[in-house]
């Protein structure tokens, strides 16, 4: 990809897949893949497609669950429990 296509795709990155007639709000690889070989002259593996987001200043963030109903208390008890209970120390 040229500088020019890259800094386009910059602008891309930073709009919602929603405004490029996508049906999701974030940008995945795979999705990054789809809308270069949609969009661009270009046909990427997802390793590249990865590549390029990171050439023009993104990277891929996995989520992390948070469950609001976990007991923080209970957890800790249990995981000592555990420990005192394993035949592996």
């Amino acid at each position: 990809m040229t500088n020019d296509q890259k800094y386009q795709l910059q602008g891309d990155l930073l709009k919602s897949p929603e405004d490029f007639g996508y049906n999701t709000a974030n940008w995945t690889g795979a999705l990054v893949r789809h809308h270069l070989e949609k969009s661009y002259p270009a046909t990427v593996q997802l390793s590249s497609a990865y590549k390029l987001m990171h050439e023009v200043g993104f990277s891929y963030q996995f989520a992390k669950a948070i469950y609001h109903e976990r007991d923080e208390a209970k957890r800790t008890l249990a995981k000592a429990e555990i420990k005192k209970t394993s035949p592996i120390r």
